[in-house]
This record gives C-alpha cells, sequence and structure tokens, in this order.
C-alpha cells in the first residue's frame, strides 16, 4: 500500500501524508489547545508555540529523509494540519512491539475522524513494517480516545501510570495485533 493509497482510504473530509515545510502554521493553531495537550504526555508543548511547530515539521522530514518511511503522518483537511498520528518506540516495548500517538485538534472532535484515521494507519504500519502489535494508552479520563481505538479493534491489557503536570495518573493500555488487521493469513 503506497502513501497515496491511505490517502484514499482515511475518507474524503481528511488526508494522512508525510509533514512538509508550510504545515507550521496550522499545526500551531490546532496543537496550541490547552484541550489537546491535557489529553498528551508532557512531552507536548503547552502552549506549542510557532518555534515548537517549526522544530515538529523540521523533525519530521528529518526522520521521513532518514528512513525513506513516514511513520509520523500529519491529519490534514483542505490540506490543514488538524492533527497527527504516529508510531514510534519505547524503551519498555518489547521487541516486534510499536507504539501508537495521536492527536486532533479540538474542533475536529466528535466528527468520527479518528474512528476513520486509525484502522488504516494500523494496516499502512503492519503491511510496511514487521511489528507484531502496537500498543497504546490513553488517561482514565479520555474516553473518547478510548472508545476510538476500542472500535478500531485495540483491547485493554492493562493499566499503568504516566505522570501529568508533575502527577501520576493511572492511563489504561490497549494492544492491537498484527493478525486482527491484517488477518492470519498476512501475518
Amino acid at each position: 500500500m503506497s502513501l497515496m493509497s491511505i490517502s484514499r482510504l482515511v475518507s474524503a473530509r481528511c488526508v494522512l501524508r508525510p509533514f512538509h515545510k508550510g504545515d507550521e502554521s496550522s499545526l500551531q493553531l490546532h496543537a496550541n489547545d490547552a484541550k489537546v495537550a491535557a489529553n498528551l504526555l508532557d512531552a507536548f508543548p503547552h502552549p506549542y508555540t510557532e518555534s515548537d511547530a517549526k522544530w515538529w515539521v523540521e523533525y519530521c522530514e528529518k526522520e521521513y529523509r532518514i528512513t525513506g518511511f513516514p511513520t509520523i503522518l500529519a491529519i490534514t483537511i483542505d490540506n490543514n494540519v488538524v492533527g497527527t498520528i504516529s508510531t514510534f518506540t519505547r524503551p519498555y516495548l518489547q521487541p516486534g512491539q510499536l507504539a501508537l500517538g495521536y492527536w486532533l485538534g479540538s474542533a475536529y472532535w466528535g466528527h468520527g475522524i479518528m474512528s476513520e484515521v486509525v484502522p488504516p494507519f494500523l494496516r499502512y504500519i503492519f503491511e510496511h513494517t514487521d511489528t507484531q502489535e502496537i500498543v497504546t494508552d490513553v488517561f482514565h479520563w479520555n474516553k473518547a480516545s478510548e472508545k476510538v481505538l476500542r472500535k478500531s479493534g485495540f483491547n485493554v491489557c492493562g493499566t499503568r501510570t504516566q505522570t501529568k503536570s508533575g502527577t501520576l495518573h493511572e492511563c489504561i493500555e490497549l494492544v492491537i495485533q498484527r493478525s486482527q488487521v491484517l488477518g492470519p493469513a498476512e501475518t
């Protein structure tokens, strides 16, 4: 599956694509939102400044040039960045695992966008990597994101604590297996 085909798989409303120069303004507009930051780890800056947006776009472009395979994609509507979805590694992950992360500008919450974005993104990652499972966690208060993940096929596998604003909070851990997305014949 090419990056172009994932764009067509998402929906008529949004396109997934690598970040590029020129995305900084719309990225900063939607990322600089306390409601978005409240559901993400402290590594996500708030306020989200123009320099944060510039750094992020440059980081993503560099990652793509090095790997040739984009795992950090902009969620765009009318070519404006309204969110991000990505996979990445974490020290606690086992071989064959990747973590999933995403955010969407709050102006687009409640419209089913992430339910359209997550499944084809998972397929894209599983088809182009040897990843066997993707794990993620959500703060216990983020029921909308938990619903998106469950609807996308993730299963609860436990809880963990994460620090948010200097305080430990419970997170729900979820996992999806390669075979759940690609089927047993393609694993």
